[in-house]
């Protein structure tokens, strides 16, 4: 059989009305990958969102990782140096089967998230965000209060990482006040060391 009787016989024989739309998907679910502005008119026009996207379960995919640093002002008035802090665990065989370490990585995640969409905003309105409480709570009770056991207070930071792209800075892009130990609210302007980048 000819390779031109073939294709007539998938287009024109039975069957041949569910083949040609399978095929038709296929075809559009692939263009609608693409961030091209004349493939976007498919998005336009697919207004029941019938066509499958990647971006489908994340509008805006992350292109970067945020890291964590913070530093201590202990009782005696020295300010220890920034140190990392990793939310991501080692991945395990047994994470196929059950990984609720996870839940932690994306609460922190989130909450960074939050924070980040309203830097903005003033210091007295990014510390009353429930992102920032958590992040603040999380880090003195996980890593200040269990590995400073004299510590007066201290600050976090956010640092956008550019992951393996090894020739791209770092950069910050959130420094949060002073943070008195004791309480998960910060006070703004509570010490003049510690002095963020909010307004």
């Amino acid at each position: 059989m000819k390779a031109g009787q073939y294709i007539r016989g998938l287009v024109t024989g039975p069957g041949s009305t569910t083949r040609t739309a399978g095929a038709v998907l296929v075809v559009t679910t692939i263009l609608n990958q693409h961030y091209s502005p004349a493939f976007m008119r498919l998005q336009d026009k697919d207004i029941l969102s019938f066509l499958p996207n990647w971006r489908f379960f994340a509008p805006r995919p992350a292109t970067h990782d945020h890291c964590l640093v913070y530093r201590v002002l202990e009782r005696g008035g020295e300010t220890t140096p920034w140190k990392s802090i990793s939310t991501i665990p080692e991945r395990k065989a047994v994470h196929i089967l059950w990984y609720a370490d996870r839940r932690t990585e994306k609460s922190v995640f989130d909450a960074i998230n939050e924070i980040l969409h309203f830097m903005n905003q003033s210091f007295s309105f990014i510390t009353q965000l429930t992102g920032y409480r958590l992040l603040s709570a999380y880090i003195m009770k996980r890593y200040v209060l269990e590995q400073n056991g004299d510590a007066q207070g201290f600050q976090f930071a956010v640092i956008r990482s550019p992951g393996y792209d090894e020739t791209a800075e770092p950069s910050t892009l959130f420094v949060s006040p002073y943070i008195p130990i004791g309480t998960e609210q910060a006070l703004p302007g509570g010490h003049p060391e510690y002095a963020g980048n909010g307004k």
